[in-house]
């Protein structure tokens, strides 16, 4: 995705990890009051903990549950974080386990499961919940992520491709559904007996979540969940030996919330914070969102005497409900060779 580029690979890793752990945190806070109260959690089809590895930081390592069908991630989990582990199977008949969690948390898995088992991994996580106050979290792509796919009547779509070469594709694919097929599929999974509250593009602003509980706990009224502030840097120049110039655009999708402010870090330490503040068309069309109208920022800073090449320059949008995501985090050399501004775009700001 990145070309190779190690550097760009751990902060988009870190950074995606960091954005669906955050999406656990606000539901999982509007469930219990405290991540403190969350006295079992089980993150299902967790990977090499990309999330998991925030989730121990709030809630206690002997607390999480961390399941996957690769045993090498689960075993990597248990050794590097100290959560328990447990194997998954790629069928859910087979899948085992005698605990009983306050959540089970499920990001991306739904975005790859064929019909056959879509409901049954749903029945089979329902039954894992303690009740009556246990929630069920999974994710899904719904048919707005791929405008051109024509969605089935039944309201499921599937393709026997994946970015994982080691699973069978007819078990692990790319998947697209409506509400309408997943609201079945709870209810089908759950007896009828539960509800969900249904969040667009809840996760990474990209996959839409679900939330199943047995009561009505939540609804779009009395919980307003953050999508979280997002950013990219277009140009990085040097202006003078201790002056650098930047601009990019910051924006938050998120209803009655703005930017509060951009952080222009080198080496950690903040050299200037500057706010959206120019007209940027395009992002709002992008976004099909006038929020992003005003999203472009543009700014010179001190902050380069003493650094140098290898010295880190990280740029981190604020929101005003307080979520932070670094959009930006690469060396200064890397910044003023990759993104040196063409003569066309100076002045824009």
């Amino acid at each position: 995705m990145v070309g190779g580029d190690v550097l760009k690979a751990l902060c988009s890793y870190f950074g995606l990890g960091k954005q669906v752990f955050d999406a656990a945190a606000q539901i999982l806070l509007a469930r219990f009051g405290s991540l403190e109260k969350v006295s079992s959690i089980l993150d299902f089809a967790c990977g090499y903990g990309r999330s998991t590895r925030f989730l121990i930081q709030e809630i206690p390592p002997e607390r999480v549950w961390a399941s996957d069908i690769s045993v090498g991630a689960v075993r990597f989990q248990q050794e590097q974080f100290g959560v328990h582990g447990l194997a998954s199977t790629a069928d859910p008949q087979d899948f085992n386990c005698d605990e009983r969690f306050d959540c089970v948390f499920v990001a991306s898995l739904f975005t790859h499961l064929p019909e056959r088992v879509f409901a049954l991994w749903l029945k089979k996580l329902w039954s894992l919940l303690k009740m009556p106050w246990g929630c069920l979290v999974f994710s899904v792509h719904g048919p707005a992520i791929n405008p051109n796919v024509t969605m089935p009547a039944s309201g499921f779509w599937f393709e026997e491709t994946s970015e994982i070469e080691t699973l069978p594709k007819k078990d692990y694919g790319s998947t697209l559904v409506t509400e309408s097929f997943v609201r079945n599929a709870i209810q089908e999974a759950t007896g009828g007996a539960g509800s969900y509250l249904h969040i667009e593009r809840g996760l990474c602003r990209r996959q839409d979540l679900y939330v199943v509980t047995s009561d009505r706990f939540l609804t779009p009224t009395n919980f307003r969940f953050g999508l979280g502030p997002q950013g990219y840097l277009e140009t990085c120049s040097r202006v003078t030996p201790k002056v650098m110039s930047v601009t990019g655009w910051a924006g938050d999708a998120t209803p009655n919330t703005y930017i509060d402010e951009v952080q222009i870090r080198i080496d950690g330490r903040i050299v200037q914070k500057c706010m959206p503040f120019a007209e940027r068309p395009d992002v709002a069309e992008y976004f099909n969102d006038p929020k992003f109208l005003n999203s472009g920022l543009g700014c010179n800073c001190l902050g380069l005497e003493g650094t140098t090449g290898s010295s880190a320059l990280t740029l981190k949008a604020v929101s005003s409900n307080g979520q932070e995501f670094i959009f930006y985090h690469d060396t200064l050399a890397r910044a003023f060779s990759e993104l040196a501004p063409r003569k066309e775009s100076q002045g824009n700001f």
